[in-house]
This record gives C-alpha cells, structure tokens and sequence, in this order.
C-alpha cells in the first residue's frame, strides 16, 4: 500500500498542483488534490504528527504552507487523514481530517 501523485505545474502560478491516489493491491483511487507531494518515509512520520502505525504518507511544503496525507487501517477499513499547516497559522498542529475510508474485502476461510 503506498500513495503515489500526478504533479503538474501552473503555468499561471508557477506552483505544484498534485492528485494524490492511494495504491492498494491492483486499486488506483483519487484520495485528495493537494499542492507538492512527495513520500515520506516512516522514521519522519513524528515530525509530521501523523501516527506510528500509518501505512503510508505523502505531502510537501510550497511556498509558505503544506499539505500532508496518511492511510491507517482501523479492522477492516483503511481511512485517509488529511492535514496543512500554514507560515502564518496563530495555532499549532496540522489539522488532520478524514477524508475518504474504504472497506477492505475479508475473505472467509473455509473450516
């Protein structure tokens, strides 16, 4: 399971625009449009305030603010938090919301 981003450029800005997708098994779904986007591995997870037992994260810092995106499974549903933080927000944190859950399919084992 991994996250992965189709970035482009405007050319009107000069800034990224990403559409970040969660990868799951043969699985390719939209989770969120975010600005710049780049993997981030486990150990910098804490730096980010997203929890040790994420699966995956992704996110970046452009121009004075950031956006950041991190999948956990809760039993059988996988759910997408999203999260910014700002240069000039007055509170601390990174906002994290969930955006999008989706069932994982279970198959019974036969006795």
């Amino acid at each position: 399971m991994s996250f992965t981003c189709e970035t482009r450029i405007d050319e009107a800005t000069g800034s990224p625009f990403s559409e970040a997708y969660l990868l799951v098994g043969e699985q390719k779904v939209k989770v969120a449009d975010i600005g710049a986007c780049d993997p981030f591995e486990a150990s910098s997870f804490a730096d980010y305030q997203i929890p040790p037992n994420a699966l995956a994260a992704c996110g970046g810092w452009w121009a004075g603010a950031g956006d950041y995106l991190y999948v956990v499974r809760e039993e059988n549903t996988l759910k997408v938090f999203q999260g910014w933080q700002e240069e000039g927000q007055t509170d601390e944190g990174f906002h994290y919301k969930e955006v999008y859950s989706m069932k994982l399919k279970v198959e019974k084992l036969k006795s």
